[in-house]
């Protein structure tokens, strides 16, 4: 990997009810990948008291505004209404490679490896 190169892992955060799962992703890829950190991505509907959370913890965040689902999901109980947000992925240009995870997921070795095999073409 080149010197210069500026990779992120990324994940997603719409609802304070995911925070724990965040919490859990950083430790896990803070435990094994030292050289590449976590950004999550912030919807408007995360409370100020999560971002101050995840700012102590010092993990970096990117507020980014919503994108409503355009499927009526009339009781939306999982919180899909706003999961096309995850797309705001593609508008991280500060970034040269961005490996997305998922706030559910757990990170149970080094996995910085992707950041050499995944192809960015423009």
């Amino acid at each position: 990997m080149p010197v210069n190169m500026k990779y992120s892992f990324a994940t997603y955060l719409g609802t304070d009810s995911f925070l724990p799962g965040i919490l859990v992703l950083n430790e896990s890829i803070s435990k094994y990948n030292k050289l590449y950190g976590l950004v999550v991505l912030v919807s408007e509907s995360v409370s100020k008291d999560a971002l101050d959370l995840l700012a102590h913890v010092q993990i970096k965040t990117k507020v980014v505004a919503e994108i409503k689902n355009p499927h009526d999901l009339g009781n939306d109980d999982r919180g899909f209404k706003y999961m096309y947000t995850k797309l705001r992925l593609f508008e991280m240009f500060e970034f040269d490679k961005v490996v997305y995870i998922d706030a559910d997921m757990l990170v149970c070795g080094n996995i910085e490896q992707l950041f050499d095999i995944l192809i960015c073409r423009q």
